[in-house]
């Protein structure tokens, strides 16, 4: 590999051992709401003597709501991420060693991939005063008032750069430490500007180093360049294109990938790749959304039979997962640049085991995180519809097969039949009804 500019990573290991959390008082989260019917957060704050702020994207936006709105799907690894916190504050909180006589609390919020809904959340975890719980799994006593009252101390987060940015000018007002888990942006590194703001992640400048130095070792010299028209694509294709003049890598192409990009869109830019560049070397700078739908149109251009080209694609992390569930052959001969990791085996264990009973938090947080709309605005209207619609059905099927079947096969055809019905009954409209309200019953 090439040495020049090699970028060098000091890893801290440390002894892993099995983790036994023991409690006085097993984690009781808090559901918090907007006043509407969104869940936007959970907290634990009864009886902590510091409070960690947390911003998560545990949803993206809406689409078409530029940002204003939470969208219904949850993104899993935003659920990973959420877990691995509450993970290191058990871990820490079960250690009579570490930080004696002091138990750490949290106060997470979905950031639902947007910067404005970040800085929402973000104005309500500095104002902590203010009576910020709407929705609760378990009632609230006069009590426990003051106790939740502790301001957050600092917040663990946000993800993405472009959520980082103004969440790290806010919180400089009110002089609020902030350690981001993923944003590399370069952009971050001005400490008179973002001077409260950490990260446990290496910059955009560490990869954009890597990547050049695979280029030089392979002696690739002309490449095409796609990254999102965000802060973080349009960052790192700055810092890029810095470091590849430097190193005479020549540019063909350079094309953004937009928000606002539709399927002609993305066809356009996947031909333009085939049969207007001559770059065998495509470097993409792309968001995971982006970077699955070009890929997406690059294997149908390439199944089309016109373009025989294959090309060699250098990633960032971002981009590199949505080629873990791609499954097309344009893939092949991709590298990504992923920021060095170590795997904690008790964190696997820790998410192995961790089901709705086995939580020691109460259950109706993970029920209601993965739900997220539930029990605010949870319709139980289409599955009696269903329920009902295919009830009727079955019947309406029994008549016709009871009358156009051999005598001694009627009394299995019925038999058959309301099997069948209350198979439906049962599962349509009371078994996940049900179920919810065993596991929540003081949501009810």
């Amino acid at each position: 590999m090439h040495k020049q500019g090699k970028v060098e990573v000091n890893k801290v290991k440390s002894v892993q051992s099995v983790v036994q959390f023991q409690y006085d008082t097993p984690p009781e989260s808090v559901l918090i709401t907007d006043g509407g019917n969104r869940i936007n957060g959970v907290q634990d704050r009864r009886g902590k003597d510091i409070i960690l702020g947390g911003l998560f994207t545990i949803h993206n936006d809406a689409e078409g709501s530029a940002g204003a709105k939470c969208g219904e799907r949850v993104w899993g690894h935003g659920i990973e991420l959420l877990e691995a916190m509450f993970y290191a504050l058990d871990s820490i909180n079960s250690d009579p060693d570490l930080l004696p006589n002091i138990t750490l609390g949290y106060d997470i919020r979905d950031t639902c991939q947007s910067d404005n809904i970040a800085l929402d959340e973000s104005v309500n975890l500095v104002f902590t005063n203010t009576d910020a719980e709407s929705g609760t799994c378990r009632p609230l006593d006069a009590s426990d008032n003051d106790s939740i009252q502790i301001p957050v101390a600092a917040t663990i987060g946000p993800l993405e750069s472009f959520i980082s940015i103004p969440v790290a000018s806010f919180f400089r007002l009110f002089q609020m430490s902030q350690v981001s888990y993923g944003s590399t942006s370069t952009e971050l590194n001005n400490r008179n500007q973002y001077g409260y703001f950490f990260r446990t992640i290496p910059t955009n400048n560490a990869g954009v180093q890597a990547m050049i130095d695979i280029m030089l070792y392979y002696e690739w010299d002309h490449v095409s360049i796609i990254h999102s028209d965000d802060l973080f694509g349009s960052s790192f294709n700055r810092d890029f294109l810095l470091v590849a003049k430097a190193k005479e890598i020549c540019i063909d192409a350079n094309e953004p990938i937009r928000d606002d990009f539709d399927d002609s869109d993305y066809r356009e830019l996947a031909q333009l790749l085939f049969f207007n560049t001559t770059a065998n070397v495509i470097v993409l700078l792309a968001s995971l959304d982006h970077a699955k739908n070009l890929l997406n149109y690059a294997q149908m251009v390439k199944d089309s039979n016109i373009a025989k080209r294959n090309f060699v694609w250098i990633v960032t992390d971002a981009s590199a997962a949505a080629a873990t569930e791609f499954t097309g052959d344009v893939i092949a001969g991709m590298w990504g640049i992923f920021p060095p990791s170590e795997p904690i085996i008790t964190l696997d264990d820790y998410f192995s085991k961790l089901t709705a009973s086995t939580n020691k938090r109460n259950p109706c947080n993970v029920l209601a995180i993965l739900t997220i709309r539930f029990p605010q605005n949870f319709n139980e209207s289409k599955y009696v519809a269903f329920s009902t619609f295919s009830f009727g059905l079955m019947w309406i099927a029994f008549i016709f097969t009871y009358l156009n079947t051999a005598d001694k096969f009627q009394t299995a055809v019925v038999s058959f039949t309301i099997q069948m019905s209350a198979m439906v009954v049962l599962l349509c409209l009371f078994a996940l009804v049900s179920s919810l309200y065993c596991s929540c019953p003081n949501v009810q």
